[in-house]
């Protein structure tokens, strides 16, 4: 039987009410539970909706999916592979509607957005859509053009500022449902991740600049998540999982070889999630959760079990432990020396996840420095002179030297790292210091120059200064300039084709960054400890009332 694949996913909504706020689970959502299978401890990959689309798209745990969204790409020559290709291989026909540009272009090579020709008379890729045009989006595709069953579908609704959220997504499944699209489909109904409840004084005001993606609590990892396919017997699972599952879930279910995944796909088909819960054979599973990917600061990784969860802020270096069954608000962390055995055993986990993934990125960037290879075999002593997150600086180091052991490698001590192949550089130091080649590394190729700050010293002498992005791939950074940021949207061809003023929309929006990195110096700045400190000052002061 040919089973049509929906996706319904709405935005930012917790795993449970408070009646605060708009991001309360939907009535639509305990209405569907009567006919579905609840899982009730559900977490996302990361509480970001860019890296949680592409964890349940592709099974793997978002740390390892890019390096930076500079290098945010599904295509045929990337190691990713998602669920929207696979089920194109298999002849299905997808129907993506998302209501977010930005996510439409980002994610474009991931799920596969709508074409022009699908939407209604007056819709545009240009605009942001609402829950309401997404369900007159859904109903063209039926009118119109008469979706096949082997069809893959997927409707990305708002939340917020929207009290008719609920209304639309039953409207939403009852489109499938009057046209015969729902007893035989494979159908989840989920959020990309929760919102901290306005309990925790984290809230729409006090989050201005600091983002609810940077937060690991339950109220903003945990996530509502039903299940429905031909034949499911509707009940509650207890047991952990992830949106990593989805994917394994849907090639279970079409009967598909879940060998065609990614090496470090680490999905779990949830048909056998059920037959271990009714059997009484649940493992005790761990989720890991991120808030960042590999190259980017303030990266902070959750680790979740059965009653435990483990927190390391890996820019401060700095961990937490709590017991999530007799701590629900997570305000007192367990003291290490009397949890030392707990404590061994999720950092054993975190550092095999961690060595797993820093090989698989560095295999990547490897390949982009052996291109230098002769350069640095050649060099004696190599300036790395921008800030680096620090995972990101290890691989670097550690690739240069295994290519020349003799390399001197300097990175200046203001940014107070310590590692063992690097050397510190002082600026203004009585020593003068000669450098063959000056690596200057940024995350973006567009908008980008080097700093000159340290160069400006006039004890520092180099041959030559070389400009890379995260990657290790080298860019020219005049072409950075004045090309780049042009060729780039070079993606949105499609976009393009269907709609011709969309350059004219993109070309001003370039314009704008331009304004604000060159003229506004518009910086983004948050503080990972701060927001914590934040929701836990709030959640004990709700306590004492």
């Amino acid at each position: 039987m040919e089973k049509p694949i929906i996706f319904i996913i709405i935005d930012s909504v917790r795993s449970f009410k408070t009646g605060l706020d708009d991001r309360d689970k939907l009535e639509a959502m305990e209405k569907f539970a009567e006919n579905s299978i609840e899982f009730q401890n559900a977490f996302c990959s990361a509480p970001s909706s860019i890296m949680s689309a592409a964890s349940m798209f592709t099974g793997i745990p978002s740390a390892f999916i890019a390096r930076n969204y500079n290098d945010w790409q599904f295509n045929e020559g990337s190691s990713i592979i998602s669920l929207q290709s696979i089920l194109t291989q298999q002849g299905y026909k997808i129907y993506s509607i998302d209501n977010s540009k930005e996510s439409r272009e980002m994610n474009q090579t991931l799920i596969l957005p709508l074409r022009k020709k699908y939407l209604p008379k007056g819709f545009s890729h240009a605009d942001y859509w609402t829950n309401k045009d997404l369900c007159k989006i859904l109903n063209n595709l039926f009118i119109a053009h008469s979706p096949p069953k082997k069809s893959f579908f997927m409707l990305w609704f708002d939340c917020r500022e929207d009290p008719l959220t609920s209304h639309y997504v039953d409207e939403c499944i009852n489109i499938f449902k009057k046209n015969n699209f729902y007893d035989d489909s494979i159908i989840f109904l989920t959020s990309d991740h929760g919102y901290p409840t306005p309990k925790s004084g984290l809230n729409k005001e006090t989050m201005k600049g600091r983002g609810h993606d940077m937060i690991v609590t339950e109220d903003n990892i945990k996530i509502p998540f039903y299940l429905k396919y031909p034949g499911a017997v509707p009940k509650k699972i207890k047991t952990l999982i992830s949106n990593i599952d989805c994917t394994p879930t849907v090639l279970d279910l079409l009967n598909i070889n879940p060998n065609i995944l990614s090496n470090f796909s680490e999905g779990k088909s949830l048909l056998r999630t059920l037959n271990e819960e009714v059997e009484g054979r649940s493992e005790n599973r761990i989720i890991r959760i991120d808030t960042r990917l590999l190259s980017q600061d303030n990266r902070i990784v959750a680790l979740r079990s059965n009653n435990h969860k483990f927190i390391h802020y890996v820019d401060q270096n700095k961990f937490e432990l709590f017991d999530i069954v007799n701590d629900k608000k997570e305000t007192h962390p367990l003291n290490y020396n009397d949890h030392i055995e707990i404590i061994n055993n999720f950092s054993k986990v975190l550092k095999i996840y961690e060595k797993k993934i820093n090989k698989h990125h560095e295999s990547q960037i490897n390949k982009n420095i052996n291109k230098i290879k002769k350069r640095i075999e050649s060099s004696k002593k190599i300036f790395i002179n921008n800030k680096l997150p620090k995972e990101l600086l290890k691989i670097i180091a550690k690739i240069i030297t295994d290519i020349n052991p003799n390399t001197r490698i300097y990175y200046p001590k203001v940014y107070n790292v310590s590692i063992p192949m690097i050397e510190l550089f002082i600026q203004n130091n009585i020593e003068n210091y000669n450098f063959d080649y000056v690596f200057s590394i940024k995350e973006k190729t567009y908008f980008s120059f080097a700093s000159n700050n340290f160069l400006n010293d006039k004890k520092v002498k180099y041959k030559k200064i070389i400009y890379f992005d995260y990657d290790m791939k080298e860019y020219n950074r005049i072409i950075s300039k004045w090309l780049w940021p042009m060729w780039k949207y070079r993606l949105n061809r499609n976009f393009y084709i269907d709609e011709p003023k969309l350059l004219l929309v993109d070309l001003i929006r370039l314009a704008r960054s331009f304004l604000n990195k060159y003229f506004h110096k518009k910086e983004d700045k948050f503080d990972v400890l701060q927001a914590k400190q934040l929701r836990d000052r709030a959640i004990k002061n709700e306590n004492k009332r």
